[in-house]
């Protein structure tokens, strides 16, 4: 498969995957394994804007993928954690304060959670 860029989106209530010559497709859950997170960039204006004057949300982190199932979900084993990540106070994706930059599966919930191994 293409690599896929994967967040959520705020707006729609939903996530979005993006891609090299793929039209931006809204979905309400999806699968993804060997996964790659792309942090923020704490030094750019726009993560400044956002986290301490409060300014508008962009898209500053995301997961990227190329293996992914769109739609419905397999189990969410008991030993995933859940993934956190709020733009306005934390600074990467973390799971119980650890910082996390790569995972073996995520899950995006149609809820909007995120869960993780």
């Amino acid at each position: 498969m293409i690599p896929r860029r994967f967040h959520k989106n705020l707006n729609k209530g939903c996530w979005t995957m993006k891609g090299k010559d793929c039209p931006t497709t809204h979905v309400k859950s999806v699968y993804l394994e060997s996964v790659r997170i792309h942090q923020p960039n704490l030094n750019s204006k726009a993560v400044r804007t956002v986290r301490y004057e409060g300014g508008h949300r962009s898209v500053f982190t995301w997961f990227w993928s190329s293996r992914y199932q769109v739609g419905t979900l397999p189990p969410i084993p008991e030993s995933a954690q859940r993934i956190s990540y709020n733009p306005r106070v934390d600074d990467w994706f973390h799971i119980e304060g650890e910082r996390v930059d790569t995972l073996s599966q995520v899950w995006l919930t149609e809820s909007g959670e995120c869960w993780g191994q």
